[in-house]
């Protein structure tokens, strides 16, 4: 599902049951960073409980942004910025069957 996991320690050949990984990178150029966290959860005892697959990320500015009232489009474009981070390092760390098997158009 996702392009890249965690991997086990070297030399030693076992297979990941869970993790949780969180990144934080800021973005060169922009007033943004980005907190990117992904976890599998063990399946449960039920067979319907399968491993659940959560990704999380968060695109926030690091500089305060001071609004007046004529900022309405300096505010609109901060926002379609942060959304297409977002976008970006979400279709980035998928893979192309979880996109469609979740009906993504590629």
């Amino acid at each position: 599902m996702l392009s890249t996991v965690p991997a086990s320690p070297p030399d030693l050949a076992l297979s990941t049951e869970f993790f949780f990984h969180q990144d934080t990178y800021s973005v060169p150029g922009y007033p943004y960073a980005i907190n990117w966290v992904r976890t599998i959860q063990p399946a449960g005892a039920d067979p319907t409980n399968a491993q659940a697959l959560i990704v999380d990320i968060d695109v926030f500015t690091n500089k305060l942004l001071q609004l007046g009232q004529a900022d309405q489009d300096t505010l609109s474009q901060r926002l379609q910025e942060m959304r297409w981070l977002k976008n970006k390092v979400f279709f980035s760390c998928m893979t192309s069957y979880a996109l469609e098997r979740f009906g993504a158009t590629l």
